[in-house]
């Protein structure tokens, strides 16, 4: 049996858009029942998750990605393994059809022993990481870096360069979405997974590289075994990535939650504070809005009967998300939007909110 929870990023989700999102997040989900083999791995159902996500022009990575101040599309996607403690990732690639399937290839990489010593590498980027990928991918995956270009994606740079141009105004929460994400786990290999893709913020400067691609930021998975309890968490952000990657924010909350599972502490407290850290740390930087949002899975096991939860926090105004589970094959999509009153100077606006799955 697996569980697998998706999400469609953090950010400000229109009505309008709504629908094609959840359709997204929905077929993401019901791909991984589908492809499922009782040798597929966590990994597996990760990155088949989102391969379904990149490829769905209504979410912001691989195509139908934002673009570049030069309106090109370059990506980040980062994969990894709690089990192994693997980790691959790509950043700023171009013409890469499925980012995640790249850094799936890389992960794998870095597990192999070089004949020379050199340590493998853990992140290849721009041209060295399609140039690694062309003797590891099937040719499908490589495509001309326009043809990742959607026109609608199209219209909004355009829309956004002039107004950049004419500096009359600022980027809106839905043209800074970021990042789709999943994570996968299997109960009876105790396997966890987690791993994000992005096309970056709209209007960035080409070469940026965000927390999609980079380790502890974008993603994490860790487990413990302690006096023959097992443990694992797992979870995927989405949001600004410079802030992110100031906090290395997937790792510190992973591990403070991971400490909370083994000493019975309250998540929901645990989360709160992380997120906490994160607006005011940010806050000290910057004037910007600290804009994150994470999905988190955490599972234990006592006398043979595993517990696995999802927990959703974010401080934009809404997040998208999607999961499968044992309990329910059926995909169940939530919508989550924040309270009108949080968004106002006088709350700090972290949602958080649970499920037992």
């Amino acid at each position: 049996m697996h569980y697998t929870v998706v999400h469609g990023g953090a950010g400000s989700l229109n009505e309008s858009s709504e629908p094609a999102v959840k359709r997204a997040l929905r077929r993401a989900c019901k791909t991984t029942i589908e492809t499922m083999t009782a040798n597929s791995s966590a990994l597996h159902l990760v990155e088949q998750a989102m391969i379904i996500l990149e490829n769905d022009p209504c979410l912001n990575a691989g195509f139908g990605s934002n673009l570049t101040l030069e309106g090109t599309v370059e990506c980040d996607a980062s994969i990894i393994d709690g089990k192994a403690q693997s980790f691959g990732s790509v950043g700023a690639v171009q013409g890469i059809k499925n980012p995640i399937a790249l850094a799936r290839k890389i992960l794998e990489y870095s597990q192999s022993v070089d004949p020379l010593g050199r340590l493998p590498p853990l992140m290849l980027v721009a041209h060295g990481a399609r140039r690694f990928g062309e003797s590891r991918l099937d040719p499908s995956c490589f495509v001309d870096p326009e043809a990742l270009t959607h026109p609608k994606a199209f219209e909004n740079w355009t829309r956004w360069k002039d107004i950049l141009t004419s500096a009359s105004t600022e980027l809106t929460y839905d043209k800074m979405q970021d990042t789709v994400g999943a994570i996968s786990f299997r109960a009876e290999t105790n396997e966890i997974a987690a791993g994000v893709s992005s096309g970056g913020l709209l209007l960035k400067h080409p070469g940026r590289i965000g927390e999609a691609a980079v380790y502890g930021a974008g993603c994490w998975a860790e487990q413990a075994d302690v006096h023959s309890r097992l443990f694992n968490v797992a979870c995927s952000v989405s949001g600004a990535g410079e802030f992110i990657v100031r906090s290395s924010l997937a790792q510190s909350i992973g591990s403070a939650v991971l400490a909370a599972l083994i000493a019975d502490d309250d998540v929901h407290e645990v989360l709160q504070r992380a997120m906490l850290r994160f607006w005011n740390d940010t806050k000290k930087r910057y004037d910007d809005q600290p804009n994150a949002g994470v999905i988190l899975m955490t599972t234990s096991k006592d006398d043979d009967q595993w517990t696995v939860r999802l927990w959703c926090a974010f401080t934009t105004p809404s997040m998208t998300i999607a999961f499968v589970s044992p309990n329910s094959q059926t995909p169940k999509v939530h919508v989550l939007r924040q309270p009108v009153n949080m968004r106002d100077e006088s709350h700090v606006p972290i949602f958080i909110t649970a499920w037992l799955l």
